[in-house]
């Protein structure tokens, strides 16, 4: 149960512990450096919803709804987020860093995300299309079956990254940073052979 101490739909400097689904709306909250340990958000509704400078860690996030929600410098730390379709979050302030976390099924389309951290994540099935991703980094991390499709990942850090599949004909990947043996990777998308 939520509770407030300045009105109805404000929370500043809490931690909460939660068991949230579609009966125990979020819509319309405001959380304010706020931090949620060990909570699960299933099919939960955070519409309207703001988080600011707010940690989600030990959280289990599936399917919410989140159109128009604002996610403003938040952290998501040894968490388990699905079928988040982050794209419909408000755009601007975007600002979210990954920690430890796996993330599935999870659209990141026509976002800026320009020098977001991910850390030791795991991203499987996610889908970056037409996202901003200049300078990010994705620090021993793993991406298997994630798709980028035009995007700009310029400067971008992969050279810890493994598991990659990015096609350089439809994405922009000036002084973007890889590494041995994942680099190979870039090549096949050309019809050439290496022996």
């Amino acid at each position: 149960m939520l509770h407030s101490t300045t009105n109805a739909n404000e929370y500043n400097n809490k931690e909460f512990h939660l068991k949230q689904n579609s009966q125990n709306p979020f819509e319309n909250k405001v959380f304010i450096d706020c931090t949620f340990h060990n909570s699960s958000f299933d099919h939960c509704n955070w519409k309207n919803t703001q988080f600011i400078d707010c940690t989600f860690i030990e959280c289990n996030i599936n399917m919410p709804s989140m159109e128009n929600c604002r996610l403003q410098d938040t952290l998501f730390k040894e968490s388990k987020l699905s079928g988040v379709n982050f794209y419909l979050c408000t755009p601007t302030f975007f600002a979210t860093s990954y920690q430890n976390t796996t993330l599935q099924y999870c659209n990141f389309s026509d976002l800026k995300m320009n020098h977001t951290l991910f850390e030791s994540c795991k991203i499987k099935e996610c889908y970056f299309n037409n996202t901003s991703l200049k300078s990010v980094k994705f620090k021993d991390s793993e991406l298997p079956e994630t798709l980028f499709h035009n995007s700009d990942l310029s400067k971008a850090d992969f050279s810890t990254a493994t598991q990659y599949d990015i096609n350089p004909q439809n994405n922009k990947l000036s002084k973007a940073r890889f590494s041995l043996p994942e680099a190979a990777r870039l090549l096949s998308h050309f019809e050439i052979i290496i022996e």
